[in-house]
């Protein structure tokens, strides 16, 4: 097998394994604990064979930022970043647990959030990714509005990359 295609191989499992932790975050409702060194911290580790992955995040009141990094065999393969506001997380954080659940579930891959669009709840979920973008590199916006009265309720900026070099 040529260097290009176990790359892309890598790349693929790497893709997959990134929506089965994530899916694990929402499904399992995986239990979080707090690193010493990073007062308020809520970390959530996920593992299967060679693949693990670290999520380490931060709620101060309505604002938050987050980190997940993908590590194969011990190295760091892949990280993504983000950060935001909530304005209702009554409203707005079962949206947005359902929106990222329905695509980590399905595998799907989005910028690692959720899809273009979804409305339910009198919500308006929206993921303004910015082309081109791959498993590789992403990143982008999303948002959840009101959808009566237009008020922006919820948004987040997020980027990701591979931290290894492609052959």
């Amino acid at each position: 097998m040529s260097e290009t295609a176990q790359m892309t191989g890598l790349i693929n499992d790497a893709r997959d394994f990134y929506c089965e932790a994530s899916s694990a975050d929402y499904v399992i409702n995986m239990p979080s604990q707090t690193i010493e060194a990073l007062p308020g911290s809520r970390v959530i580790i996920y593992e299967r064979g060679d693949w693990r992955c670290f999520h380490c995040y931060f709620n101060e009141e309505s604002r938050s930022f987050g980190f997940k990094i993908i590590w194969l065999r011990g190295r760091p393969f892949w990280i993504m970043s983000y950060g935001g506001e909530c304005l209702d997380k009554a409203r707005v954080m079962p949206m947005l647990e359902a929106t990222l659940q329905g695509t980590y579930v399905n595998r799907v891959f989005i910028g690692g959030r959720g899809p273009g669009l979804r409305i339910a709840n009198g919500l308006e979920y929206r993921n303004n990714l910015k082309p081109p973008s791959s498993f590789e590199k992403s990143s982008g916006r999303e948002e959840i509005k009101d959808i009566e009265t237009g008020q922006l309720l919820f948004w987040q900026e997020f980027a990701s990359h591979l931290l290894i070099e492609e052959e």
